[in-house]
């Protein structure tokens, strides 16, 4: 018994001693820190090719759960053959690029599951509060589709937050076969009309030039040299990153080794001081899409490495939104439904994909982000933090990098937020000070960790600290938050302002925190003399207007303690609407295209013809600018009209449009190139069809 006491004993004293040793520290400095986007983190879109739409019961699920800041309309490479006024494909369009597999297959899925709709996508982001970029489609679409689409957000009350021109225009230069621009100056130029066509319909928008790709700097200093030469008509820099990326296999060794030096070296100040060397100090910077892309790490590494890219991009005080590479490869379908869409669009049918049920599969990325997600949808602010002692990972070269790294988020909901991500197979603990005194508040935390680099995706785990003593488990994620005194309730947004027999129909996304919302409105911009407040509610019918008038809308979020900032203002008429006009048809087989001029105030339209039998046909387009109609008859003359409908009834018809289909239309020749050979020669090739 004397032996026990004693070994317990000493077991003891070297306990103490342990715990009486100061631990390695985290310093948070609250004096001193800079602003970041509220929803900074958000998530390209790619679901075309999937059975998932906006509306998909799966999708909306996992988009929810994830809660990103803002999204990506449409996508990345498989929008640059999508019509945004239909939201589908257009075969014309296809027909340009070299690579068409991809672009046929989302064709094949829009046509069975319907059009992807900018609208149905914000309503989507209603119901988490996010933001919208638009990636416009200056490939295949015009200057002039292009301000109808700007028109169209416009009407629709739809608040994009940066318009990008093109995705990956870089690698459409005539050094890899393809001739849309010459080089970065040429893309530059020709961006210059879609800037004005934006412009023109909403003078203040947030314009980007999609200037890299990781290593492809020509084209960045091609643009510089049409800014230096022509100024700058845009007002945003944005970029992709693949920083670890090969052409070449690696093993899991060498890739780990390549990530942990090109991460630091994407997001490092050097490579900031390059792009405003070749953009303006102080550029605005939008990523709308990074990744890892280097197979042996997908799995826990790629999962910490997509937080830590966003939170080193966010040290910038000039990065606005940063989006990873793609929503519904975080979280998809857990069944691939695929073969019941290509049979269908083999038999020619439509089906209600929204009633095909895949289940989600939640990926380790998913699953870091969104437990990050909880800290950038809740902060405006970082705080200045540091690292006492920082762990060191193998990198390219025999050079070591930093393996950790460390950030704080001043919370609007009455927390903070530590995040910590960890590339290394080490553990320590930790000693979390506030502007040198340590934190006593308890910590509240969920992490994601594994011990072996190889591990492919492991859950969520739960924990508490207490003291301030924090633990970093090896190859980890964590998000810690505590309680404070201050919290804000953010600006508001209304996403929807329809008209309804009634009255005008208001949609908002919930503030967290918010009790009650205040709605002020009026026929006068500057003196919105009416209010009512809704509590617990994010939508309101508001009876009291008058036909024919203007009314104004703006929004504030309260509770019994604080007010939030006021919405923007969205405006509508209380009045049928206008009369469309169509400025655009397309023919292809037994289909025609109608593209028209949308109107304020519509709630969607209706296209109207007669068919080869005489019988009066009736389509409800929805809420779009332009409707493919399909099943025509061959050489057939058909006359089509447009007309815009809300909850007062129809507007006047379009004047009538008289098309011929023909199957006799060939398509486009591919890859037209234009190439000087001599001072007075110039060499013309395409691709025959």
């Amino acid at each position: 018994m004397k032996i026990i006491q004693l070994v317990l004993a000493v077991c003891l004293v070297q306990t103490a001693s342990i715990y009486a040793q100061n631990p390695e520290s985290i310093n948070i400095d609250t004096t001193t820190g800079h602003a970041i986007k509220n929803g900074a983190s958000g998530f390209n879109v790619r679901i075309a090719d999937k059975v998932w739409s906006y509306t998909h019961p799966d999708f909306v699920a996992s988009v929810k759960e994830l809660k990103p800041g803002w999204l990506r309309y449409f996508s990345g490479t498989m929008g640059d053959a999508f019509s945004s006024a239909t939201g589908q494909y257009d075969l014309d369009y296809i027909a340009m690029f070299d690579h068409q597999k991809p672009y046929l297959k989302g064709h094949r899925f829009t046509k069975v599951k319907g059009p992807h709709r900018v609208t149905d996508l914000y309503h989507l982001l209603s119901e988490i509060n996010g933001k919208l970029v638009i990636t416009v489609n200056a490939f295949s679409e015009t200057p002039e589709m292009v301000m109808e689409l700007a028109r169209f957000c416009k009407h629709n009350n739809i608040k994009v937050e940066t318009w990008q021109f093109c995705n990956e225009p870089y690698f459409y230069v005539p050094n890899r076969n393809r001739y849309w621009w010459n080089d970065g100056y040429d893309y530059a130029a020709k961006m210059q009309p879609y800037a004005e066509a934006i412009q023109e319909v909403l003078p203040d928008a947030k314009l980007a030039l999609n200037y890299t790709w990781d290593g492809v700097w020509t084209f960045m200093k091609e643009i510089n040299k049409f800014q230096k030469t022509n100024g700058a008509y845009w007002n945003t820099f944005s970029k992709h990153s693949y920083a670890p990326h090969t052409g070449k296999k690696e093993t899991l060794e060498q890739a780990y080794k390549r990530a942990n030096t090109k991460l630091i070296e994407a997001t490092s100040p050097s490579a900031m001081s390059e792009i405003e060397d070749y953009t303006w100090k102080g550029a605005p910077m939008i990523i709308t899409e990074f990744g890892v892309w280097n197979s042996p790490l997908n799995g826990i590494y790629s999962g910490i490495y997509n937080v830590e890219y966003i939170m080193r991009q966010l040290q910038h005080t000039n990065t606005t939104y940063v989006a990873a590479h793609e929503v519904s490869n975080k979280f998809l379908p857990a069944v691939n439904k695929n073969n019941l869409l290509e049979d269908a669009f083999k038999n020619n049918q439509q089906i209600d994909t929204d009633t095909i049920n895949t289940g989600i599969h939640r990926d380790i990325e998913g699953k870091t982000l969104k437990i990050y997600h909880e800290a950038t949808n809740n902060s405006n602010f970082l705080y200045k933090t540091d690292i006492s002692k920082m762990v060191q990972v193998p990198g390219l070269k025999g050079i070591e990098a930093n393996g950790m790294f460390v950030q704080t988020y001043k919370g609007n909901n009455g927390f903070n937020y530590l995040v910590i991500t960890n590339r290394s197979e080490e553990s320590n603990q930790f000693q979390v000070n506030i502007n040198g005194t340590p934190l006593k508040e308890t910590l509240l935390t969920n992490y994601i960790s594994a011990d072996v680099l190889k591990t492919r995706n492991p859950d969520i785990q739960e924990t508490t600290y207490i003291n301030g003593l924090i633990t970093v488990k090896p190859f980890s994620i964590s998000v810690s938050k505590w309680k404070t005194n201050s919290s804000a309730l953010t600006q508001p947004t209304i996403y929807k302002a329809s008209i309804e027999k009634k009255g005008i129909q208001l949609n908002w996304g919930e503030v967290g925190l918010a009790t009650a919302y205040k709605v002020y409105y009026g026929t006068d911009a500057l003196n919105l003399n009416k209010s009512v407040t809704v509590k617990n509610k994010t939508a309101i019918l508001v009876e009291a207007v008058e036909k024919g008038k203007p009314y104004y809308f703006k929004l504030q979020a309260l509770n019994k303690a604080i007010e939030s900032p006021i919405s923007d203002v969205v405006s509508v008429t209380f009045n049928k609407p206008e009369q469309p006009e169509v400025f655009k048809v397309s023919r292809r087989d037994d289909s025609v295209t109608l593209f028209w001029k949308s109107v304020a105030n519509a709630k969607g339209y209706l296209i109207h013809y007669v068919d080869e039998n005489g019988k009066d046909i009736e389509i409800d387009a929805d809420n779009v600018f332009g409707y493919r109609i399909e099943g025509l008859k061959d050489q057939t003359d058909y006359q089509f009209t447009v007309t815009a409908y809300n909850g007062l009834g129809r507007g006047e018809t379009s004047d009538k449009e008289n098309v011929t289909v023909s199957s006799r239309i060939p398509f486009s020749p591919r890859n037209v190139s234009a190439v000087k050979k001599s001072s007075n020669t110039i060499e013309v090739k395409w691709h025959r069809r």
